[in-house]
């Protein structure tokens, strides 16, 4: 005589064996940044408009620091000095490109209203690698956008740990 399985036990008990496990590895929503009382009130200061700067006004502004549009306003000030893309082949078969390296990187500084520097200078990069198929130029030139988007996500998360470091 072979005994059946439940489900209305089995799926609970799956369930908790899986959030147990989830539970027990360290794994935790990334939540609400907590930034230091200075950085309150942010003036991000940059000589060109990029991506980076603007997915840090977002990621700043949907953890309620408020942006302002002065430094005489600003509790801190975040000086973005270069944003660089750099794009550059590192397979190739014959005359064709099989694969790129794209890399993204920026510098910035911290300062009080003073102009006193909180940190000096940080360079923060990234890479990534992508193959690329000539016969699918398109689809090439999409993936790398969305790696440069990826890309500066995780940069901007980077400088906002680097934020709640700096006091």
């Amino acid at each position: 005589m072979i005994n059946k399985i439940n489900p209305k036990v089995i799926t609970p008990s799956l369930l908790t064996l899986c959030f147990l496990i989830v539970s027990s590895c360290g794994f935790h929503l990334r939540g609400d940044i907590l930034l230091p009382e200075i950085y309150q009130t942010i003036y991000i200061d940059n000589q060109t408009e990029s991506i980076i700067s603007s997915r840090l006004r977002e990621t700043l502004a949907e953890n309620n620091i408020t942006l302002v549009n002065s430094a005489k306003m600003a509790s801190s000030i975040i000086r973005i000095y270069s944003h660089t893309i750099d794009r550059r082949a590192i397979a190739v078969r014959g005359k064709e490109v099989k694969e790129y390296e794209i890399k993204l990187g920026v510098s910035f500084s911290v300062h009080d209203t003073d102009g006193k520097i909180r940190k000096e200078l940080q360079n923060v990069t990234n890479s990534r690698r992508y193959s690329f198929n000539n016969e699918q130029v398109l689809g090439s030139s999409n993936e790398e956008q969305i790696l440069l988007d990826e890309m500066s996500i995780d940069i901007v998360n980077q400088i906002v740990r680097r934020l709640t470091k700096i006091r």
